[in-house]
């Protein structure tokens, strides 16, 4: 007994093109009865939704009334905000920090500042030689018509001189 050689076929024999047109007819027509409803609802939501927002007078309904009352309301609140912030940058920046300036003789040196524009404050932190630099850098401070409340809030010392920190308000220009 000898053995049969095998014989392998890729190539398929060609299919009737009737067959396929007959699986495909039905496919379309169930895919187009499908987006037509699917359209058919979301136009009639549309119109239920619109007809739920309209009253009988061609207003929207009071709740959303209410709504655009409130939208209005928040509106008027952040319109508020940005303006007090248009102001806040608005101010004589210029000479406020000339005022800030340290004496010309020297012995007050600036650390850092931190200025606080809503609540029309600033605060100072300095170094200074020695005690009468401080007091006098202060009252100075105290002197100008621009500033008002300047308060030294802490101090201390140590071997090179003193570290203190000036809280003030100043007054809003116009």
């Amino acid at each position: 007994m000898g053995i049969k050689p095998l014989n392998l076929d890729f190539i398929h024999a060609p299919r009737t093109p009737g067959r396929m047109k007959f699986l495909l007819l039905p496919l379309f027509l169930v895919t187009a009865l499908i987006v037509m409803s699917w359209f058919d609802i979301r136009q009639s939501v549309i119109e239920r939704r619109a007809a739920a927002d309209r009253s009988n007078d061609g207003y929207p309904s009071a709740s959303r009334r209410e709504r655009g009352a409130e939208d209005v309301r928040l509106l008027q609140e952040e319109i508020t905000v940005v303006n007090q912030q248009i102001r806040q940058l608005n101010q004589a920046w210029d000479k406020l920090f000339g005022d800030l300036r340290a004496p010309p003789d020297g012995g007050v040196d600036f650390m850092t500042l931190e200025v606080n524009a809503r609540a029309n404050s600033i605060r100072l932190e300095l170094f200074a030689r020695n005690v009468e630099i401080m007091t006098d850098y202060a009252a100075r401070l105290s002197e100008k018509k621009s500033l008002k409340a300047v308060l030294i809030s802490r101090h201390e010392q140590d071997s090179r001189g003193i570290r203190f920190i000036v809280d003030a308000k100043w007054v809003e220009t116009p």
